[in-house]
Formats: C-alpha cells, sequence, structure tokens
C-alpha cells in the first residue's frame, strides 16, 4: 500500500470521526447547518476566507522573487570560492536553484488539480440545484459518481499539498545550510591566517638572523680584503705562498657573505608573499563579513518565502478538510434515509451554499495561479 494511500485513509477515518464527534444528532446536525450558513453569508467571513487567495498572484511573484534575491547572493558567495578545512569549495547556489525549479513545477501542478476540482465542484453544485422529495435515488446515484471522481482526484490533491509542505520544509531548511558554509568558510579563512602569522613571525626572526650575522661579518670581511690585498702584493716579490693562502681565504669569506645575503633577500621575498596572502585572506575575511550580511537578509527571505508557500498549503488544507466533512456527512445521510426528506433538503441547501463557495475559492486560486504565471 503506498503512503498517499495509507495517508487518504487515516484522512478519511479522522473526518469521519471529527464529524461524528462534532454532529452526534440530527439537532446538532441542523443547527450546525444553520449555522454554516450565516457564516457562509457574512461579508466579513467571506472577505476573511478569501482574502489569501485573491492575493495568491503576488504571493507567487513574491515567492519567485525572494527566490531571484537569494539566488543572486548565492551566486555571488560562489564566484569567491570560499574553502573549508578540507579544502573542498563551499557552493550554495547548486544546491537553491533545484527548490526555485521545484515552486514552479508544484504550482503548475497544483494548478491542474485546482481545475480539475473547479469542474468537479461545478457539477455537484448542480446536481444539488434543484432536488425534490421524489429526486432521492438519482440524487443517490449523482452523488456516488461524484464521491468516485472526488476519490480519483484526492491523491492527487494530496500529493499537490505535501509537495509543497515539503518544499516550504526545504526552503527553510536551507537557512540552515547557509549558517554551516558560512561557519566553515569562516574557520578556514581564521586557520589560514593563524598560519599565515605563523610563518610570518617565523620569517621575520630569521630575517633578523641574517641581519645580525651580516652585520657583524661585514667590518671583518673589508678588513680581511684589505689586509689581504696587501698580502697578495708582499707574497708575490717574497713568493710567501703562505701569505697568497691567506689572501685566498680573505676572498673565500666574502664569497660566504654573498651566499648569505642572497638568503637574506629570499627571506625578505618570502616575507612579502606571506605579508600578500595575509591581505589577502583579510581581504576574504571582510567579503565573508559582507556576505554573512546579504545572506542574512536572504535568511529572512527564505523565511517569508515559506511563509507565502504555507499560504498555498492552507488553501489546499482547507479545501480536503472541508470535502471530506462534506464526503462523510453526505454519504451518511443519504446512505441512513435514500428517501429525501424536508430536513435532509435543508442540509442539501448547506452542502450547496459550501460547494458553492469551495468553487469560488478554486476558481480564484486558478485565475490568480494564471495572472503570475502570465507575468
Amino acid at each position: 500500500m503506498s503512503t498517499t494511500t495509507v495517508t487518504l485513509t487515516q484522512t478519511r477515518e479522522q473526518a469521519r470521526q471529527q464529524v461524528a464527534a462534532a454532529l452526534p444528532n440530527d439537532q446538532s446536525k441542523t443547527k450546525a447547518g444553520d449555522d454554516l450558513v450565516k457564516k457562509l453569508n457574512s461579508p466579513e467571513v467571506k472577505k476573511q476566507a478569501y482574502e489569501s487567495v485573491k492575493t495568491l498572484a503576488q504571493t507567487i511573484r513574491n515567492i519567485r522573487g525572494g527566490f531571484i534575491s537569494v539566488a543572486d547572493a548565492l551566486v555571488a558567495f560562489d564566484a569567491k570560492n570560499f574553502k573549508d578545512k578540507d579544502n573542498n569549495v563551499l557552493s550554495l547556489g547548486k544546491e537553491w536553484s533545484p527548490l526555485i525549479k521545484e515552486f514552479d513545477v508544484t504550482l503548475q501542478f497544483s494548478l491542474e488539480q485546482a481545475t480539475d476540482a473547479v469542474v468537479l465542484m461545478k457539477t455537484v453544485t448542480a446536481v444539488l440545484g434543484d432536488v425534490t422529495e421524489a429526486d432521492g435515488k438519482d440524487l443517490a446515484l449523482e452523488l456516488n459518481q461524484f464521491m468516485k471522481q472526488l476519490g480519483a482526484k484526492e491523491a492527487g490533491a494530496l500529493e499537490m499539498k505535501n509537495r509543497f509542505q515539503q518544499l516550504a520544509d526545504d526552503v527553510i531548511l536551507f537557512n540552515a545550510k547557509i549558517d554551516v558554509a558560512l561557519e566553515k568558510a569562516e574557520a578556514k579563512i581564521k586557520m589560514d591566517l593563524e598560519s599565515a602569522k605563523a610563518r610570518l613571525s617565523a620569517l621575520e626572526k630569521e630575517l633578523e638572523s641574517w641581519n645580525q650575522k651580516l652585520n657583524v661579518g661585514a667590518g671583518e670581511i673589508i678588513s680581511a680584503i684589505a689586509v689581504g690585498a696587501a698580502e697578495v702584493a708582499k707574497s708575490l716579490f717574497t713568493l710567501d705562498f703562505a701569505g697568497m693562502m691567506g689572501a685566498i681565504n680573505s676572498v673565500a669569506n666574502a664569497v660566504s657573505h654573498d651566499a648569505e645575503l642572497k638568503k637574506r633577500s629570499e627571506c625578505e621575498q618570502s616575507i612579502a608573499v606571506v605579508n600578500g596572502e595575509i591581505k589577502e585572506l583579510l581581504a576574504r575575511d571582510q567579503d565573508l563579513a559582507t556576505f554573512r550580511t546579504r545572506l542574512a537578509d536572504s535568511k529572512k527571505v527564505v523565511a517569508s518565502v515559506q511563509a507565502q508557500i504555507l499560504i498555498i498549503v492552507d488553501i489546499w488544507k482547507t479545501i480536503n478538510l472541508d470535502i471530506h466533512s462534506l464526503d462523510q456527512a453526505l454519504s451518511a445521510q443519504l446512505k441512513d434515509n435514500p428517501v429525501i426528506t424536508k430536513f435532509f433538503l435543508k442540509k442539501l441547501v448547506v452542502a450547496k451554499e459550501i460547494y458553492a463557495h469551495l468553487t469560488l475559492l478554486l476558481e480564484t486560486y486558478v485565475e490568480q495561479t494564471n495572472a503570475a504565471n502570465s507575468q
């Protein structure tokens, strides 16, 4: 048995129990019917009932605008190639894009369901139109056929509602992914900064050491070269080879000094490179702070999108529950008393009022959805 079938069975049973508990006898059912008609005909109730669905086109536009706004921020974030501690590139845009597509697909699916439901509602409203006491059997057949059609459509309506609900849940969960990505990027930058600063400190100590060596040795080498030059001249005239070796050693010391100068230069270059890394990391840290602010705004948009998707869920939840209640009430009445009485005719008037309002609700839903899709 599929999940949808199980859910439908549970929903029907819940509706049956709710109707039985709320309307235990004919007196309570009559009062409920009278109260319902009064409420349905109340201008204030009508206004409240259709306020959300009448602004559905704007709600859909707001949702789409929210999706696009968040997508822009995420694309900019992805373009910076922030990484985590394992050097994995952090990407949010790729996970967000499917949600945008899912919204449009689900909205189109809901439009198809609503269009079918309008036809169904108009059919049953017509059936309930001019019923007399002698029309019991015909009405029973008509309503039985209607309930079969309703059962076939109900699975689609439930699937649509669940898809919107799942989408709303996925959207709000995305906020947590934004937080995780920002924390990972921040941790990586902090780790790299600490590493770069440690390397810079070591290089600065190394440079200081080279400077001390070079400063101490410079005077000795200059003196040695001057003495060595004199010794060379003297040795050439006296053929003093030992003196010549002293001069050669002084030249070797000068060569060693050049090597130390080269190493100091390399150290200075390394320091410049690390300073550049630190400067870049600080800039990325600033970028991340900017994105944190921008994505904080996006998180508010995400929450708004989720809330507005739930408006659509609530519309369908209301329709679904109302239809279930009518299903249980009408089926029970026809089963117990197939001969229509004046008392039951009054109940049919209530049912007709409800179906007429549901039809208007669905027609408005279709109209508003088409309006949003046409822009």
